[in-house]
């Protein structure tokens, strides 16, 4: 299966790959943007853009769940940030970590509950671009307007790992599921895909692409895939250590 959110609809659809048909559409919040599965495949929670909430789904009976609001959202803010919002779900998957719409600050999310929960680290330093849970240890890697922070699992503060010297030519498009890497991507037609190690703040490789879109690393961790104008290779991440 595939699961799309469809924006105008307020859908989450539903597609068999074999057939390619929408099998289902479930209802979501307004304008339903990014989306994250549980591991077994049995969950969804998918952000809603405009209605500033997060829907729980069911993908056993394909049933909405639950609508967590996140901020009030007043049509200011972050909500203009390009591409898909960010989420990030616990090694666990009791816990979903998300930036609100207006300010940004980090919303905990109880999945089991469905209820917000109070976050010591919420107080975010701009647009979050990229975040992850750390599967070995709990640890949040997440990448902000002013550079790579870790949240620790133990007292739940942020602190900054690296810090951006320029970064106003280059956007963070995502971190591995390891939390060990991040990468980047330069705009333009002479563009890079550009992968740094988080621990070392260092860059291990540069990769030209023109016009990236849409970059992701593989479940693994071991390849990053990206839309481009020009063509790109998968890149395994084992050459590049």
């Amino acid at each position: 299966m595939i699961y799309a959110t469809s924006f105008e609809a307020n859908a989450l659809s539903v597609i068999n790959v074999a057939t390619g048909e929408i099998i289902q559409s479930i209802t979501t919040g307004a304008h339903p943007d990014s989306l994250i599965l549980s591991r077994d495949g049995t969950k969804a929670w998918v952000m809603n853009r405009t209605s500033n909430s997060v829907s729980a789904i069911d993908l056993v009976t394909y049933q909405h769940v639950a609508d967590i609001p996140l901020e009030k959202y007043d049509g200011t803010g972050t909500s203009n940030k390009p591409g898909a919002w960010v989420m990030a779900l616990s090694p666990d998957e009791k816990i979903l970590l998300i930036p609100g719409m207006v300010r940004g600050d980090i919303v905990r999310i109880n999945t089991i509950t469905h209820q917000k929960e109070s976050y010591p680290a919420s107080d975010a330093r701009g647009t979050i671009s990229a975040m992850r849970f750390r599967p070995e240890n709990g640890d949040v890697i997440f990448a902000d307007s002013q550079g790579i922070s870790r949240i620790s699992v133990g007292d739940q503060q942020a602190s900054i790992m690296t810090q951006w010297c320029s970064r106003s030519v280059y956007s963070v498009e995502g971190i591995s599921p390891d939390g060990q890497y991040l990468a980047l991507v330069s705009y333009g037609l002479q563009g890079y895909v550009i992968l740094l190690n988080i621990n070392a703040g260092q860059i291990i490789g540069v990769y030209p692409a023109s016009y990236v879109n849409h970059l992701r690393f593989s479940a693994d961790g071991r390849k990053i895939f990206v839309m481009a104008e020009e063509r790109v290779d998968p890149t395994g991440q084992d050459a590049l250590a």
